[in-house]
């Protein structure tokens, strides 16, 4: 074990427990007819990557993963967002702990 002489060992500080985060799926209007469907709050330790795919394959919409200052997000094309929150819900994708795990925005 490492032995800092001003810190002490690094076993010595406790990791403070952090709260679960939600998901929010949200609507973006694009243009007059065309809507984007946006995903954020995952879990760091989940593969969007292959989320997005099934969620592309689901509902044969076009996907993306895109990196924001608050972490990735994933974009569907179209106003998905109830279908997005039964998937979500029907995989248990969410990190545990959070009561609903799951919130929609917009109206």
């Amino acid at each position: 074990m490492f032995q800092d002489p001003v810190f002490g060992s690094f076993t010595d500080f406790e990791e403070e427990p952090r709260e679960p985060s939600r998901i929010h799926i949200r609507v973006k209007q694009r243009t007059a007819r065309k809507r984007l469907t946006i995903i954020e709050g995952f879990a760091s330790d989940l593969d969007l990557k292959k989320i997005a795919q099934c969620l592309r394959k689901l509902f044969r919409v076009s996907s993306a993963v895109l990196a924001t200052e608050d972490g990735a997000v994933i974009q569907l094309s179209g106003d998905l967002r109830h279908e997005v929150r039964q998937f979500l819900i029907k995989y248990q994708i969410w990190e545990k702990g959070v009561d609903p795990p799951i919130q929609i925005h917009g109206g």
